[in-house]
């Protein structure tokens, strides 16, 4: 039997989509940061108590987006595991894992460096050909969409690792500071690029899912390799 999984698939949208915009603050605060930094190092210091509001507004953004990032992480596995298992609904579908590897597949070190990503290919995959089992375009560029999704997810898990490990040995020096707010923008950057990047993924299969749940009797369709 195949869930209904709009109600999900909006909630992991509207979440990416605020993880985002909190983002870009975070992004547009560092850069003010970095901004009053790097002014300090030509000899011009800010105003009294200007560095010290903008640290205290990164701390609270810091906070909120943490938030953010969990609701929206809390989502997408949310619309991951239903919409798994309405793969594994369709006759005559092998997928190549249970559908509760949805979730845990993402929390075992290790094989959560590329589990989630042949999920979400095989969600995708299955998706289209049953719903659509004349369209063979959009295979090809959810492959490649994908591919993209997880490269930016791989690439912002390391860059906040370093950026821990930098501030746990950040010293006190200008110097330090300014290369610790640079690795923070581009963290931030690399962070709005893969929540739009999931909001894209999630509309662009919608329609598929909607289709699949008026016509879920679509005789099956065989998976191509794939370029993973």
């Amino acid at each position: 039997m195949l869930l209904t999984n709009r109600l999900y698939r909006n909630a992991a949208q509207l979440t990416q989509l605020v993880r985002a915009l909190i983002s870009s603050a975070c992004l547009a605060n560092i850069a003010h940061q970095y901004y009053l930094f790097h002014q300090a190092s030509l000899g011009h210091w800010p105003a009294p108590g200007e560095g010290l509001a903008s640290e205290q507004r990164a701390d609270v953004l810091t906070g909120v987006q943490l938030l953010a990032a969990l609701l929206a992480f809390g989502a997408l596995l949310t619309w991951m595991y239903r919409a798994y298992r309405n793969v594994h609904a369709l006759p005559g579908a092998r997928p190549m894992h249970a559908a509760s590897v949805a979730i845990w597949g993402w929390l075992i070190p290790i094989i959560n460096l590329w589990y989630p990503c042949r999920i979400m290919q095989e969600i995708g995959h299955y998706t289209v050909r049953y719903a659509h089992p004349n369209d063979t375009r959009l295979a090809s560029r959810w492959d490649y969409t994908v591919a993209a999704w997880w490269i930016l997810n791989i690439v912002s898990f390391v860059v906040t690792r370093l950026a821990l490990y930098m501030d746990r040995s950040l010293g006190n020096s200008l110097t330090d500071s300014m290369q610790y707010d640079r690795l923070l923008l581009c963290g931030y950057i690399i962070s709005i690029g893969a929540s739009l990047l999931t909001f894209a993924l999630l509309r662009m299969l919608a329609p598929h899912e909607q289709a699949l749940l008026r016509e879920p009797n679509a005789p099956p369709v065989p998976l191509e390799p794939s370029i993973f």
